[in-house]
């Protein structure tokens, strides 16, 4: 078999309504925003019944393999034109649950440059109703007419709307990125009973000691230690952030700066394009400039993915 508009037009078939699988990405409350996904099995039996199981193969490379993140590369091949993509995946459980979301998720990238289920990625995101207690859809959407396969052969890629439709969230309080371009002391605390709504700078006047246990004892999130550890550094360099300088970052004392190596450099772009996060964006929120650099940041590497996993999951772009 060669590679022909019917092998295309037959990976790019749309799937059955009961094919099509809804997760909830963002939860507020009992609502959630889901979107449209297949598993990588319905995905395999596409391939199967398209090209037959002698027609395509899949390579794998693992690119960060850690008890809390697996990170994959799947390079697929179908008669003979190769794709990759990177799967990632972040969730809690055990590294073998962790590895098989990666691979699982490796592969359906790979396959979507295949048209493999692109469409889904054109269909809005919606507010459904969510049960919070089973951690589950209460609802699923209903598949536009369009998405709803009425012949075996139908291909969708000339009709449907390729722009992807965003669902707008739900307005919520604006957080606050400390980066080295803005005034680490202007952050402020959102939480604890002797210091919510106060600056970091009024805070260090009044009570220094509890700054400190908030940067390295405590169990506050990532962002916010990370806000602190900006502040502590700030004030250390007489309140100025020399940007032309690599600074301190957590956990890594007065060495080089991990974006320095070459591998660790490396891991972390793969992360984060495993968690749909471009690079421009990524200096956005890292250093508050698209034409920043990595060695702007003054946190730890696993500080700066947690930060975009965290904005990743807000804009729905990955599960929690």
């Amino acid at each position: 078999m060669e590679w022909n508009e019917e092998v295309r037009k037959g990976l790019r078939r749309l799937f059955p309504a009961n094919a099509v699988k809804w997760l909830a990405v963002v939860v507020r409350g009992d609502e959630a925003l889901a979107v449209a996904y297949i598993d990588a099995r319905t995905v395999m039996e596409r391939l199967d019944r398209v090209v037959g199981p002698s027609g395509w193969g899949d390579e794998y490379e693992i690119i960060a393999a850690t008890p809390e993140e697996y990170v994959v590369e799947c390079r697929l091949t179908v008669l003979g034109v190769t794709k990759a993509d990177v799967g990632d995946s972040s969730a809690s459980g055990s590294e073998n649950n962790l590895a098989k979301t990666a691979y699982s998720d490796a592969l359906k990238r790979a396959a979507v440059k295949f048209g493999v289920g692109r469409y889904l990625y054109t269909l809005p995101k919606r507010w459904v109703a969510y049960d919070a207690q089973r951690k589950r859809l209460a609802e699923e959407p209903q598949l536009p007419a369009w998405a709803v396969p009425g012949t075996e052969a139908e291909d969708p890629g000339e009709d449907a709307p390729f722009e992807e439709q965003e669902a707008p969230l739900k307005p919520r309080e604006e957080k606050t990125i400390p980066t080295a371009t803005a005034n680490p002391g202007e952050y402020v605390l959102q939480f604890g009973k002797k210091h919510k709504g106060e600056t970091l700078a009024a805070i260090h006047a009044e009570d220094a000691d509890y700054l400190d246990w908030l940067a390295e004892k405590s169990n506050a999130k990532p962002p916010v230690k990370l806000a602190v550890k900006t502040f502590l550094a700030w004030r250390q360099g007489n309140g100025h952030i020399d940007a032309d300088q690599p600074q301190p970052h957590a956990g890594e004392g007065d060495g080089p700066h991990w974006s320095a190596d070459d591998k660790a450099r490396r891991r972390f772009w793969a992360s984060a394009k495993g968690m749909k996060v471009s690079e421009d964006e990524v200096h956005v929120l890292l250093v508050g400039d698209s034409d920043g650099h990595l060695a702007d940041y003054p946190g730890g590497a696993g500080d700066a993915l947690t930060l975009c996993r965290e904005w990743a999951v807000e804009q729905g772009r990955i599960a929690r």
